[in-house]
Formats: C-alpha cells, structure tokens, sequence
C-alpha cells in the first residue's frame, strides 16, 4: 500500500477524469492508471466504472472514500506535529533543482550571497515532478528552483504554504555539429536524427509542444538522462538536440555547434524558485530576499 495511491484516488474522485487527475499529479497517464489499478487490487474491489464518461465512483468507491480521506488527514496531521519547527540556528538551507541549473545557473546567481555562516545542501536528481513535488511541499526542501513545467507549476502554486517567483528565463535551443549544418538543414533534408532526453527530463517537457508539431521531421536516435550527453553526442554530428543556451555556450561560441535555422524552433522558459514557507528559517528568508532582488536586478 503506497499513500500516493490514496491521493491519487481522491484527485480521481475530484476530476472524474484520468486525464486531468494525470496532469495535477504531474505523472503520465499510463502510470497513473496503474496506480489506481494497484490501489483496487490491494482492496479488492472496483472504485470506477470506467465505462462512463466521465467515469463514475462505484458504491465500493463511495464507501472506500470516507477511509480515504481519514487516512489522508491523519498523516498530514502526523507529519505536522513531528516534523521538527523551524530552527533560526541551523544555518542550513536544503536546495533541490535540475542538474543543468546546478551546474550552469546556480553558481552565478548565487555569487553574492553571503555563505560566511551558512551551508548550502544542494541536490539533483533524475526523479519524477511528483518527487520534487513532494520534497518541496513536505518539507524535505527549503527551496525548489526549475525550469517552468506548466502542470507542475499550477500543481505548486496551488499549495498555500508555497511560494514561487521567476529568477530567470532561459531558452531550450536546438543545436547542432557545425560540419553537419548542412546534412541537418530542415527546409531542405527529409528527417532529421534527433537527440533528446528521457521522458522524465523537464527540458523534455519544456519542448514537448514544439517536438509534437514537428514529430515527422525527427527521428529519435539517442536518448540520455543528461543534457551534457547530448551536447557531446551533436558536437560529433549524431543529430540535433534542445538544450539550455547555457549548457551549450561555450561550445556556440567556439563554433563546434551552431543554432539550426528553422520555423520558430527556439523555446523559451522561465525559471522558477519555489519556497516552502512552513518549513523556513531566518536564514532561509534571508537568501530568498536576496534571491527576489537578483531577480529584479537582473530583471
């Protein structure tokens, strides 16, 4: 039994809609039928009939909904009372983020904050929005800072305990080996290898609508967990990829890639700091201070 399968319930009940429970679980549409799925099997009942639109709450479903709910709230209920309060003397601020932005943003925005008595802890990892999600709305993060994704930023901003602000805006750019500029030219080639990150990616999110339109001009070739691979794989003329302008800059400028010329490929984002403020100290109000004026002195 997964308490996610419990959430997921009641945004089903809510929705009455698959496809919209998806979206403001910020998971696929395929796995959150399986979880569902999981949930009736670990009852032993149906909770929907499926066979209605929109779908219906069986009578097990009705009856299950009440436990569901209890269930819910006394865990948040327990998270509250354990979950320690905050402490103006840690001096440490828990930061989740992209691993481009860690690499390629962070350091440079961050450069004039006073570290002298505080200890940044800052992680990435290649989970799920929904892990992010949840590490930033239970506490488990002081602060989330990532490209904008549509479904995950109105599922954030929807919690009262978070706070978002825009800190900088970056564009996905479809870039490719500058000796196979011409072999990738989209007026004039047929498909185009492309290069791209795995479905879980936020840069895949980012781009998906642009990808969409243009789904017969691309041929997926290669598909990595990193952005870097991507870079190394077009500077060797395997295709094209869209990636963070930062991420391929150097090598833009040195002229071992180039921007391709195209119908409107660039995709531009914002980038976005989310803060829980149950969960924040002195100190990490002070850095979001500091952050909101980096924002509009770079603004």
């Amino acid at each position: 039994m997964d308490i996610k399968w419990i959430e997921d319930f009641l945004h089903l009940v809510e929705t009455k809609n698959f496809s919209l429970a998806a979206e403001k679980r910020c998971v696929t549409q395929s796995a959150y039928s399986r979880r569902i799925r999981a949930l009736e099997n670990w009852i032993g009942a149906e909770l929907f009939d499926r066979r209605t639109i929109p779908i219906k709450v069986t009578e097990k479903g009705q009856k299950f909904l009440p436990y569901a709910e209890k269930v819910l709230a006394d865990i948040n209920q327990i998270q509250a009372k354990f979950r320690p309060h905050s402490n103006p003397e840690k001096n440490e601020i828990k930061i989740i983020t992209q691993h481009s932005l860690m690499l390629h943003f962070v350091p440079d925005f961050f450069m004039n904050f006073d570290f002298k008595n505080t200890k940044m802890n800052m992680t990435s990892n290649l989970n799920s929005f929904e892990s992010y999600f949840e590490d930033i709305t239970a506490g488990s993060s002081d602060l989330f800072i990532s490209y904008e994704v549509p479904a995950l930023h109105r599922k954030l901003t929807a919690v009262p305990h978070i706070k978002s602000m825009v800190v900088g805006t970056e564009d996905m750019v479809p870039v490719v080996a500058q000796h196979a500029k011409e072999e990738f030219n989209w007026s004039k080639s047929g498909t185009i290898p492309h290069l791209t990150l795995n479905n879980r990616a936020f840069i895949t999110a980012i781009v998906r609508e642009k990808l969409m339109a243009h789904h017969e001009k691309l041929n997926t070739v290669y598909e990595a967990n990193l952005s870097e691979s991507l870079l190394q794989m077009a500077k060797q003329g395997k295709g094209i990829a869209w990636l963070p302008y930062s991420v391929c800059k150097n090598e833009l400028e040195a002229g071992s890639i180039v921007i391709l010329d195209g119908p409107d490929l660039i995709v531009p984002s914002n980038i976005i700091a989310y803060l829980n403020s149950k969960n924040a100290d002195a100190i990490t109000r002070k850095l979001w201070q500091h952050m909101n004026h980096q924002a509009q002195q770079s603004g």
